[in-house]
């Protein structure tokens, strides 16, 4: 398994904050019959914490900012 961090830093330099969001690149077949790529948020393996693709599992997983939320 791969995982993805995506960083964004806003606002002023004085300012800046870095956000992290994390998505472990997987295979399922939750979306269609054939096992195929998927991203899940690693904090768990049920079906709803994964998505077809990348952008909706940035979307959906916990913000780690420094700490994770649950």
């Amino acid at each position: 398994m791969n995982s993805v961090a995506t960083t964004v830093s806003t606002g002023p330099i004085d300012e800046r904050k870095i956000t992290l969001k994390f998505c472990v690149h997987s295979r399922c077949n939750y979306f269609n019959p054939a096992w195929d790529d998927c991203y899940c948020c690693p904090t768990t393996d049920r079906r709803e914490y994964c998505h077809a693709t990348i952008e909706e599992c940035r979307a959906t997983c916990a913000t780690c900012l420094p700490k994770c939320s649950p």
